[in-house]
């Protein structure tokens, strides 16, 4: 959604993801953090429950016929 109707400020969504990309500032140096325009937010605390998000997944299979991919080797090899 975008133009006058859009419900937030487009050009504060992309700012803040390119301060957390080059910025040295403390605040900015996290990793698995929710940021909105520059701040550090609390989030959902639903969204670090892994069988909500295993319910999600079957309901968006049974609703479109498509699996998402198992997990992958390849991320468990990257990190080591």
């Amino acid at each position: 959604m975008g133009g006058l109707d859009a419900p937030d400020d487009l050009q504060k969504g992309f700012e803040t993801q390119a301060w957390l990309t080059v910025s040295t500032e403390n605040s900015a140096g996290v990793t698995g953090r929710y940021f909105y325009h520059q701040q550090e937010k609390e989030y959902n605390p639903q969204a670090d429950d892994v069988q909500l998000q295993e319910k999600l997944l079957k309901l968006c299979k049974e609703i479109t016929g498509v699996s998402f991919p198992e997990k992958s080797n390849y991320l468990n090899q990257r990190i080591l």
